[in-house]
């Protein structure tokens, strides 16, 4: 984790994107000589990849759906942040720092 002291505005990151599971490299040069050669088992080989795509096209969707759910939290902290401070609260940040801490808990995102 990169730590900032008061007055850095680099970002903080805490969290490190997912790797894509499947290889696809090896998924594009499976296609690329089964379209060359097109013999039974190069084939069968390229459409074995299917799944495995099939799978990681749903675990980017599932990424997108935190990635969203997470941005729309941490807007709606941002309103209530804003709101608070025109209410005249002590601690309008709060809502920030709360939203931020709870982002910051680890979740399994296999």
């Amino acid at each position: 984790m990169i730590t900032a002291e008061k007055g850095d505005t680099r970002r903080l990151m805490t969290h490190h994107a997912p790797r894509p599971s499947v290889d696809l490299d090896a998924v594009a040069a499976h296609h690329h000589i089964a379209e060359e050669t097109r013999t039974p088992l190069t084939l069968w080989i390229a459409v074995a990849d299917i799944p495995v795509l099939i799978a990681e096209v749903h675990r980017g969707r599932s990424l997108l759906t935190y990635v969203r759910a997470d941005y729309a939290d941490l807007l709606a902290a941002a309103q209530a942040t804003l709101a608070a401070d025109s209410d005249g609260e002590t601690d309008p940040l709060w809502y920030l720092r709360d939203e931020l801490t709870a982002q910051h808990e680890p979740r399994d995102l296999r």
